[in-house]
């Protein structure tokens, strides 16, 4: 399934990929401290379910899975989009 392919109504869920800024072992920067510096930026992925979307400018609003962070993604950085089973 694509992000073109999703219907109003379903609940789903998919693999995402953001730009975030990273420490030196590749964890996402949290709460920068004065005098502490990140070692750049780089892409992180998690899985999410699908929140909102918006097929004018082909955005996708997600929740992460295990972080419960919301990140807005471009259609083109989500894939494995399926039907979310809640438990």
């Amino acid at each position: 399934m694509t992000p073109w392919d999703i219907k109003a109504g379903q609940s789903l869920a998919c693999r995402y990929r953001i730009l975030k800024m990273l420490d030196g072992e590749g964890a996402p920067v949290q709460g920068l401290k004065i005098g502490e510096t990140a070692a750049g930026p780089g892409y992180i992925e998690g899985t999410a379910v699908i929140v909102k979307r918006d097929t004018e400018k082909e955005l996708l609003e997600v929740q992460d899975i295990d972080t419960y962070e919301t990140h807005v993604v471009t259609y083109r950085d989500v894939w494995d989009i399926d039907i979310a089973e809640y438990k």
